[in-house]
């Protein structure tokens, strides 16, 4: 082998190298580097339901949040669901437990991206009695149910301060619509 040729080998060999150096240490640096997110950043777009809490008659479904306002620091927030229709209310989706979280800005709500990709409600405590599981299914004539929204699981917290809602976008009564009830998050 030639000298030129040995030179040429050991330059390819440096140059690999420093480029596997950069690579490994740019990867390193962003893997612990602070990934606080920037709320603004976890804004996915103009929410698709423009319309909400149009099932049935007006009066007959009211979704409300157990409080009107909570702190930056809210980890979950309490929706309650009371159906005045004959019929019943039932989820009418794959997935049957999903909801959104949603912000008021710029005069419209926005859907904040979520951490996990199936956002699932729970229960209040008190719903789950002796082997009677609760199924998100509200009953008729005065029906009412709780549903628990885990915000700490999915989204990022703190949440900034303004108006929220949580979005049920698939219940059926009669029809399939959406279901939303506001709340505001103060400093």
């Amino acid at each position: 082998m030639t000298d030129t040729a040995k030179r040429v080998i050991k330059i390819f060999l440096a140059v690999a190298l420093v480029l596997l150096c950069v690579t490994a240490g740019s990867a390193v640096y962003f893997h612990f580097a602070d990934k606080e997110e920037n709320f603004r950043d976890a804004v996915d777009g103009v929410s698709p339901y423009r319309i909400v809490n149009n099932l049935g008659q007006p009066g007959e479904l009211t979704m409300v949040c157990a409080q009107p306002s909570y702190p930056l620091s809210v980890e979950k927030v309490r929706v309650n669901v009371r159906n005045d229709a004959e019929e019943w209310l039932i989820p009418d989706s794959t997935r049957p437990d999903e909801w959104l979280l949603e912000f008021w800005t710029g005069g419209a709500w926005h859907t904040l991206k979520a951490d996990g990709k199936n956002l699932c409600w729970d229960f209040p405590e008190e719903d789950y009695s002796g082997e009677i599981r609760p199924t998100g299914v509200v009953a008729g004539d005065g029906g009412e149910q709780g549903f628990l929204c885990d915000i700490w699981v999915y989204y990022p917290l703190p949440l900034e301060a303004g108006r929220y809602r949580i979005v049920f976008p698939k219940m059926r009564l009669r029809e399939t619509g959406t279901l939303a009830a506001e709340f505001e998050v103060a400093a």
